[in-house]
């Protein structure tokens, strides 16, 4: 089973693997305001993924059965688009 089918369980969208806080800085107005910055510690490393989640809790539960238990933190405030609003299709419409 994927990161992203996993975390799919628990209503959490992975949106970037292995990012960085920067780097979710600069997309803020392309991404929803309930993106999370999830920092974590994995073989020694440092890592960071951005996922979409209503509540924070989702995003821990999702990662810690994920087998992550170094969770550093869970930081949200990135986004600036309303989620409804994110990634909608546009249709065409027929003339």
């Amino acid at each position: 089973m994927t990161k992203n089918t996993h975390l799919k369980n628990y209503d959490v969208t992975l949106i970037t693997e292995d990012t960085n806080q920067t780097d979710v800085r600069l997309d803020a107005k392309i991404l929803p305001t309930d993106v999370h910055l999830v920092e974590y510690v994995e073989e020694g490393k440092t890592k960071f993924d951005s996922v979409r989640a209503i509540k924070m809790s989702d995003v821990f539960d999702g990662y810690w059965d994920l087998g992550v238990k170094d969770i550093t933190s869970i930081t949200t405030g990135y986004g600036t688009l309303r989620p409804n609003l994110y990634n909608v299709s546009v249709k065409k419409e027929d003339s």
